[in-house]
């Protein structure tokens, strides 16, 4: 069975701008190399700081690797993404929608670039998605 990710997009100093559709087919991991993500599991990006909104979601289409560019970029590892829905942050949804008790967002998410989300939280944040989505 595939795992389920909620994956951070930008820091808390330096924003996805809310206006930007994320327009990579991949997604950068800095620090620890993203030994648990595989090729087949599920992603929800969530962007960080600013908008704290969930915006798209998809397919994870490699194992992990290393990228020279990334390097650079200071995301030296990288996985491949096929993604189902790709909205601009703002048109996003709110990432605390997706969990059932108060604060447990910040509880997650403190200092991590991924965390697993159950079969609840996936299937709640594709859900609220696909509606903004159609909304659009």
């Amino acid at each position: 069975m595939c795992a389920l990710w909620l994956k951070m997009i930008g820091t808390s100093d330096k924003h996805w701008p809310e206006s930007k559709r994320y327009d990579r087919k991949h997604i950068g991991f800095r620090g620890r190399k993203p030994s648990g993500v595989h090729c087949g599991d599920r992603v929800v990006l969530y962007a960080v700081g600013g908008a704290k909104r969930i915006f798209a979601f998809g397919d994870v289409t490699s194992e992990w690797y290393e990228s020279k560019q990334g390097t650079e970029e200071g995301w030296p590892y990288r996985i491949d993404v096929d993604l189902k829905v790709n909205l601009v942050p703002s048109a996003g949804v709110n990432a605390d929608e997706i969990f059932t008790s108060k604060g447990e967002l910040r509880r997650k998410v403190a200092r991590r670039s991924h965390v697993r989300l159950t079969d609840e939280q996936y299937k709640r944040a594709v859900a609220k998605l696909q509606a903004a989505s159609n909304a659009v």
